[in-house]
């Protein structure tokens, strides 16, 4: 997973940056917040598009529901439908490519604070071989020690038995402890085998990504021993040693739950908290039948924070800095475009955009408190696709009772087809019943001068004994 860590390309690009950022301020806590702000400005486009991705998946949500709930078992028919929606601006895959470069940014920093004398020193790697193998030694001559005091202690000698000219001494009251060995007793053979053993496991955390932080760690527990290198590179190593520090928390070392190394993962879920809140609070304006229906998707958001909480005990405090303040840009960064583009505005800029490219169209809806609300056609639920077509046939009946007059009530073949539309699912198309007018106002006696008259202002038929139009109200 090392490889992870060292991205051809990205690693390296990042590491300039940092430099850069390194040099101007001489600490890498600096660093990395001054690093973070410039990421997070040149990925705010990225953030407003994953923004308007989001307000775009809500838009098709309910189709997209509609179509799996209908087609739950005919494969086929799904993809067809899917294809359909992928036409008119859906697009599953929109919000991967911020996640991703997310992702990337993140393990690029990571090889970055694994390798502090290459990125913020320049340490070349000619030097870095003979400072690493000087640790190495090192390390090897401490394990050693410790397996040869293991040695003693589990292989203890006892005197021998007294002779016969010591017989007649009282041993009855003598106790004969075993004594440890010294050094020089050990067999040569067997200082060799603890010796081969102390070097290989001196060498396992040098053929690791963090080879480099434990270079700084043998370092600052002994100095002295690297006093062979030359002074250029021991002054830089004094030098990062010092400026790795911020706010009394060494970067190079992996937090514990001791203080105050504990501030990082702290820190790191309480900004990764706050971006899931406002994400939320975002939702729920956007679109908050969607946010009821997101389900698990809910808890992983909630989850997040938890993540970052205990990933920032894996790894060195730098990384878990960047994340930190990543977290605290984040939540800048997302304010800001909540209000510079605020949801409805959002949606609008979305629902205009899927219109230049032939998306569905625009329906007014009619609420049961009078509003009219506009909505699109692939917003709208299964009720308010009742109610829509009800109003449409409505409009069909006032059309007919313009042209043919006025009657009472609706025949019972529409109000029958309007109880069977209330009771269904989708909506069925119909056509409309042919409306059977009395004979007592047929088109033959509203043709009649004799009967009716016709308003000059909106065309309405009244009786002749009418002063006023029964529709406009203007004098006949």
């Amino acid at each position: 997973m090392d490889f992870l860590f060292n991205l051809p390309l990205i690693t390296p690009a990042l590491g300039f940056i940092m430099r850069l950022c390194y040099s101007l301020v001489g600490n890498v806590g600096v660093a990395i917040i001054v690093f973070t702000i410039i990421i997070r400005i040149v990925m705010f486009p990225l953030s407003v598009k994953q923004q308007k991705n989001t307000s775009k998946t809500q838009i098709f949500a309910p189709r997209l529901r509609e179509i799996q709930q209908k087609y739950r078992g005919n494969t086929q028919m799904m993809q067809a439908e899917m294809a359909k929606l992928q036409k008119e601006g859906y697009n599953p895959a929109s919000g991967c490519l911020p996640t991703l470069a997310t992702m990337l940014i993140l393990f690029g920093v990571l090889g970055v604070v694994y390798s502090p004398l290459t990125y913020f020193e320049r340490i070349d790697d000619t030097q870095l071989e003979v400072i690493e193998s000087i640790a190495i030694r090192v390390d090897a001559e401490g394990i050693y020690a410790e397996l040869i005091d293991q040695h003693i202690m589990a292989n203890p000698v006892t005197l021998d038995e007294p002779s016969d000219e010591d017989s007649d001494t009282d041993t009855s009251e003598t106790v004969r402890e075993p004594i440890l060995l010294e050094y020089e007793d050990i067999d040569e053979e067997v200082r060799g085998e603890l010796r081969a053993t102390a070097a290989s496991r001196a060498q396992i955390p040098f053929n690791r990504i963090q080879s480099q932080l434990e270079i700084m760690r043998v370092f600052r527990e002994n100095p002295e021993a690297f006093s062979g290198i030359d002074s250029e590179s021991r002054r830089k190593m004094e030098i990062i040693q010092r400026r790795i520090v911020f706010a009394g928390i060494d970067f190079s070392e992996t937090p514990t739950r001791s203080w105050p190394t504990i501030m990082i993962p702290l820190l790191s879920f309480i900004f990764a908290a706050g971006q899931t809140i406002i994400m939320q609070y975002v939702q729920k304006k956007t679109s908050p039948e969607a946010v009821k229906q997101m389900g698990m998707m809910r808890y992983m958001m909630y989850g997040m924070p938890i993540m970052s909480l205990v990933i920032a005990f894996q790894f060195p405090a730098g990384a878990g800095f960047y994340w930190a303040i990543s977290g605290a840009v984040g939540i800048i960064q997302s304010l800001v475009i909540f209000k510079i583009w605020p949801p409805d505005k959002l949606r609008e800029e979305v629902m205009a955009a899927l219109d230049s490219k032939g998306g569905d169209n625009v329906v007014v809806i009619e609420k049961h408190d009078g509003r009219k609300v506009e909505k699109k056609a692939s917003q709208m639920s299964g009720k308010e696709e009742k109610e829509y077509y009800r109003k449409k046939l409505e409009e069909a009946r006032k059309a007919d009772l313009k042209k043919y007059g006025e009657v009472g009530e609706l025949p019972p073949e529409v109000s029958e087809k309007l109880e069977k539309l209330d009771q269904s699912e989708e909506p069925e198309s119909f056509e409309t019943p042919m409306i059977e007018v009395d004979s007592a106002v047929s088109v033959e006696s509203q043709n009649s001068d004799a009967t009716l008259i016709t308003c000059k202002d909106c065309g309405a038929t009244n009786d002749n004994e009418r002063q006023k139009c029964r529709s406009c109200g203007k004098k006949l």
